[in-house]
């Protein structure tokens, strides 16, 4: 732990420490130790009773477990649609719908991709990606697979993050894409093809943050991975984490191949990945709405927001770091 993480911890502000000391100053990742101080941060517009409403919708037995392809995950894609539509954003330039509607197979299936312009004329070209993967494993033996933590948590908490955004004055200096992809549990085919066919040209997305399972962990705690692959970002969510109160661990190298942010990482786009450690009721028929914890789906949602922001407004492009290869 270096020590001007160990000063962050203990609370103490830049403003303390003497002219010239060891620790110098943060170095520019849109974030410093006074932010986690002030009031009515605009994270706070994020609320667990909006996120239990989607949760609740999302995850409950009419929802057959929105597998890929299913009427019920078209159901889900439409239902997202509505909600960001409602809030005022609008799908990427040259698309007449957010449904990003695909063949695989047999099947019909559907992303859902929603995108807010940049404020500044030097990163507005440039793009973030927010996702969250929006299918589960549908009905086996005549049992739902509900899906509420994997993954109607992230959805949910991907919704309330784009809506914060869009009130956001002002506007992120970076591009957004909030993304909802479909057949995560397949072999992560709806970012793939996403990514093969993105409303943006490939090489101006800078980042993903993913979230999927978000709300199932007993302490102020979240997991999660992609620190390693890019220099800046170790810091950024400490300092976000610290912000929103929870306590963030990048303890699990190995989901880097686990969920669609790999889909980003093969391309040597630098992601960060939250989510809980794996549960009893993980890929389970009892993985419903009832067992999420209120408190840490609010609290990770709410680090989703105040981690892209400043990854947003960072001054320079987030550079990938070769090591993550490795």
């Amino acid at each position: 732990m270096n020590t001007l993480f160990w000063i962050l911890r203990c609370g103490w502000v830049l403003g303390s420490l003497l002219p010239g000391g060891a620790c110098g100053s943060l170095p520019a990742t849109g974030l410093s130790a006074e932010d986690s101080s002030k009031p009515a941060l605009p994270e706070a517009g994020i609320h667990r009773d909006a996120l239990m409403r989607h949760v609740e919708y999302l995850a409950s037995a009419d929802m057959k477990g929105r597998a890929m392809g299913s009427a019920e995950e078209k159901l889900t894609a439409e239902y997202i649609a509505r909600e960001l539509t409602q809030a005022g954003l609008k799908p990427p330039a040259g698309w007449a719908s957010p449904i990003q509607e695909f063949q695989t197979g047999a099947l019909t299936a559907h992303n859902v991709v929603f995108a807010l312009p940049g404020a500044d004329a030097k990163l507005a070209d440039e793009w973030l990606v927010i996702g969250a993967h929006l299918d589960h494993l549908g009905v086996h033996d005549g049992q739902v697979y509900h899906g509420a933590d994997d993954n109607a948590s992230g959805v949910a908490g991907v919704i309330e993050v784009a809506k914060v955004f869009k009130k956001a004055q002002p506007a992120p200096a970076r591009s957004i894409l909030f993304c909802f992809f479909t057949g995560e549990e397949r072999g992560f085919v709806g970012s793939r093809h996403f990514i093969q066919n993105p409303p943006v040209p490939k090489e101006r997305i800078v980042a993903m943050i993913c979230a999927d399972m978000i709300g199932r962990c007993d302490t102020p705690t979240i997991h999660g991975t992609g620190n390693q692959t890019c220099a800046a970002f170790g810091e950024l969510v400490e300092l976000a984490a610290k912000r929103v109160g929870i306590e963030m661990k990048f303890d699990h190298p190995e989901w880097t191949y686990q969920s669609d942010h790999y889909v980003f990482f093969a391309e040597k786009i630098p992601f960060i990945y939250f989510g809980v450690e794996d549960h009893p009721d993980y890929h389970r028929p009892t993985d419903t709405a009832d067992k999420i914890n209120r408190e840490e789906i609010e609290r990770v949602s709410r680090l989703i927001y105040v981690a892209a922001e400043a990854l947003a407004r960072l001054p320079e492009r987030p550079a990938w770091r070769d090591a993550a290869a490795k």
